[in-house]
C-alpha cells in the first residue's frame, strides 16, 4: 500500500497534543511553517520531530490515492477534521470497546450534521461493529456515536471531556456513553 503524502496538509500539527514538547491538544504547534513559508507549508521540525508524531498518521493518509470512499476532499484542512488511524480502547458500562477519535479544527464543530462528515462516522461505525466514534472538539469538549443493538445511531450531548492526560483512562467516554444510553 503507498501512503498519500501530507502536502500542504497541517491538520493534525494544529489538533494533536505532542506529549515531547509539552503541547496540549487544539493549540497549534510552533514548528508548523505556514503557507508563506520559502519552504512551504508544513513540519519545521520534521527530520528531528517527536516520536508521537513520526508514529502518528490519520485515516486519510493512509488510504490509496484514488479510493472514493476517501476522495481529496476528505483530506483535513479541507474537511476541517483528522481521523486517527488507531482506535483507542474505552470501558463503556464495565466492557472494553474500541473507539475512533476524530479530530474537529475550530468552525467544524457541527460538521457531524452533514456530509462529509456524516458519511464517514457511518462509514467507521460500520467498518467497526460494537465500535464508537468520539468527535473530539476544542475546549475539552467531545460528542461520542454508537449503535445500539438494533443498530440505530446514538449520540451523546456535548460533553467537556477530562485533561488530556485523564482522556486515556476512559472516564470521560464512560460518562458520555452512560448518557447517550440513558445509563447515568
Amino acid at each position: 500500500m503507498t501512503e498519500r503524502t501530507c502536502g500542504g496538509c497541517t491538520a493534525c500539527c494544529h489538533l494533536l497534543a505532542v506529549r515531547e514538547l509539552e503541547l496540549p491538544s487544539f493549540t497549534g504547534c510552533p514548528h508548523v511553517r505556514s503557507v508563506l513559508h520559502r519552504e512551504g507549508p508544513g513540519c519545521g521540525i520534521y527530520p528531528r520531530r517527536p516520536r508521537s508524531c513520526r508514529l502518528w498518521s490519520c485515516a486519510w493518509r493512509s488510504v490509496e490515492p484514488g479510493n472514493k470512499e476517501w476522495a481529496d476532499d476528505l483530506r483535513p484542512d479541507r474537511c476541517g477534521f483528522v481521523v486517527d488511524i488507531v482506535s483507542d480502547i474505552i470501558r463503556v458500562n464495565g466492557k472494553a470497546v474500541e473507539a475512533v477519535q476524530i479530530w474537529v479544527s475550530r468552525g467544524h464543530e457541527d460538521a457531524w450534521q452533514h456530509d462529509p462528515a456524516q458519511a464517514v462516522i457511518f462509514a467507521v461505525l460500520d467498518a467497526n461493529p460494537g465500535a464508537f466514534v468520539i468527535w473530539r472538539m476544542h475546549d475539552q469538549k467531545a460528542m461520542t456515536f454508537g449503535r445500539d443493538a438494533e443498530g440505530r445511531l446514538g449520540r451523546s450531548p456535548v460533553t467537556v471531556t477530562l485533561t488530556d492526560d485523564e482522556f486515556g483512562e476512559g472516564n470521560v467516554v464512560e460518562r458520555q456513553i452512560r448518557i447517550m444510553t440513558g445509563k447515568v
